[in-house]
């Protein structure tokens, strides 16, 4: 019996590999020859690396690896993702506009006062590289019985519900 017990431990060992679900491939992207403007500056003719969706490398030595996509930036700049500041969802269609924002290069939103709709959203942006990420705010500082005061609800409450800043 324990020889058994020990034949389909190690046949389930080395079996296991065979029975786990596949990894994707990992996505790498190379561009070569192509301006890079960081924010500040513009870095002109050189290689940007990107794997798994994030800048790995910049520079023009950067090892770009035989599995890489390899795209050519002449005469065209690559950006980094803006920020919208100052949004509102509204109540239907937010991932619709999330997908619309990124379409645009903006990869994050910073929508203020946020519902329960965008809270849910909040929960999928984070993890879905199809639409723009999302940040929400309570409601604003602002003096007594001002806007958005007449909306309801409490900054307090709204920290409770996970909301990003106020």
């Amino acid at each position: 019996m324990r020889a058994l017990t020990a034949t389909a431990l190690a046949a389930s060992f080395f079996l296991s590999p065979l029975f786990r679900p596949a990894q994707q491939r990992e996505v790498v992207l190379a561009f070569r020859n192509v301006d890079v403007f960081d924010g500040s500056r513009m870095i002109r003719r050189t290689s940007v690396l990107v794997r798994g969706g994030m800048i790995r490398a910049v520079g023009p030595n950067v090892e770009v690896p035989p599995s890489a996509e390899v795209i050519d930036g002449e005469g065209k700049t690559l950006l980094p993702g803006f920020f919208d500041a100052h949004t509102h969802l509204g109540e239907t269609q937010g991932e619709q506009f999330l997908k619309d924002a990124l379409d645009f290069g903006v990869t994050t939103e910073l929508e203020m006062w946020g519902s329960r709709h965008s809270l849910a959203l909040r929960k999928v942006a984070g993890g879905d590289t199809e639409i723009a990420d999302l940040r929400l705010a309570g409601i604003g500082v602002t003096v007594p019985k001002g806007h958005p005061t007449q909306m309801g609800g409490s900054s307090r409450r709204r920290l409770r519900l996970h909301q990003d800043y106020v």
